[in-house]
């Protein structure tokens, strides 16, 4: 329909136009619905799936290994800036708080967004773990094997607000993210106990006491159960995060 009304408005000028500038005034008339087309395409949105998962690496001593646990988000944003297109940002608040397990085979439906199609030079995600309530913002189960060959069950609890920065890379390794409107992507977030972890000894595993949970005897980290190691790693827990789209 544009397309058709800037002919007609050629066609009634040129009349009275020398030929030159009827070519000139052409020109830059059907150029303008080709460049909204353009712009149009850029708004197009991209369905972005995400998962979040922890590294599941053993420890560098190969006693401990990490297997599962949460985080609960207070708030997720993600700033993007694109070689076409305006520049993005999204961002989302849970006043009670959201629950993201940890699994790699999941896709998190409270962090799917439509997100607009383009080659993003950068990709910014910022996210606030949730600390009202007395709830535990930050869980990591894992086994730690002891010196006698045992396996003991391990948590880590983090009950308080800790805000993480992390610039997504591209899966391809390329120096730009894509994002085509046909084509589903996931964003993979991962955090990384084994990092956190690191300056832990294993003679301090070994001495650390132990919780009955169910009827099992486990290894509880948190402010107040083997406060020594917990100072150790939540000194670390905003460090080390990847993401790749």
């Amino acid at each position: 329909m544009h397309l058709n009304n800037s002919l007609y408005l050629v066609y009634t000028i040129m009349s009275s136009l020398n030929t030159r500038y009827t070519i000139l005034l052409m020109a830059i008339l059907l150029a303008l619905p080709i460049s909204s087309c353009r712009k149009n395409k850029w708004k197009k949105p991209t369905d972005v799936k995400t998962i979040m998962d922890i590294n599941r690496l053993s420890s560098s001593s190969g006693n401990l290994r990490f297997t599962g646990g949460y985080i609960r988000l207070a708030s997720f944003s993600i700033q993007g800036q694109r070689e076409q297109g305006d520049d993005i940002y999204f961002n989302q608040e849970w006043s009670n708080g959201a629950v993201i397990n940890f699994d790699n085979s999941a896709f998190q439906s409270q962090l799917d967004y439509d997100i607009p199609q383009g080659s993003y030079t950068l990709f910014e995600l910022d996210f606030e773990t949730f600390d009202d309530n007395g709830d535990i913002s930050i869980l990591v189960e894992g086994i730690y094997t002891n010196q006698s060959g045992a396996d003991i069950p391990l948590r880590f609890e983090f009950l308080d607000a800790e805000t993480f920065e992390v610039f997504a890379e591209s899966n391809d390794g390329g120096p730009a993210i894509i994002l085509d409107k046909d084509v589903v992507s996931t964003l993979a977030i991962e955090l990384d106990p084994v990092y956190w972890f690191q300056l832990v000894s294993i003679s301090m595993l070994e001495n650390a006491d132990l919780t009955n949970i169910s009827g099992v005897p486990t290894i509880v980290i948190s402010d107040s159960e083997n406060s020594d190691i917990f100072d150790i790693i939540a000194d670390r827990v905003d460090e080390s995060a990847e993401a790749a789209l």
